[in-house]
């Protein structure tokens, strides 16, 4: 079964006008278990004190289906760290980003 999108009109189209660095910040803001340093995985966002980032967290729980199992490939996190991970990256795809050099198609 194909999948048809269709374009939105314009005026209910979602204005996207929040760089992506501030996005990371504000959602950061609300998990403080997660951080973002520069000097730490090219600024990606991470699990505070370790180097493991929040998108290898979810594609963890991706692959074995729930936080609990998750584990298996982080066995030093927390259960609420891995729901941290989710939390931020929640925040993160419902905050309106800078995107203006991609225009809608």
């Amino acid at each position: 079964m194909a999948i048809t999108l269709r374009r939105r009109p314009e005026a209910e189209v979602r204005q996207y006008n929040v760089p992506l660095s501030a996005s990371f910040q504000l959602a950061a803001g609300e998990y403080p278990t997660i951080s973002i340093d520069t000097d730490v995985m090219a600024g990606a966002p991470c699990i505070g004190g370790t180097r493991i980032p929040v998108y290898m967290v979810l594609d963890a729980v991706e692959h074995y289906g729930d936080v609990e199992a998750a584990l298996r490939s982080y066995p030093r996190l927390t259960v609420q760290q891995i729901k941290d991970a989710i939390g931020f990256a929640k925040l993160v795809v419902e905050c309106p980003i800078d995107d203006r050099s991609a225009p809608i198609a």
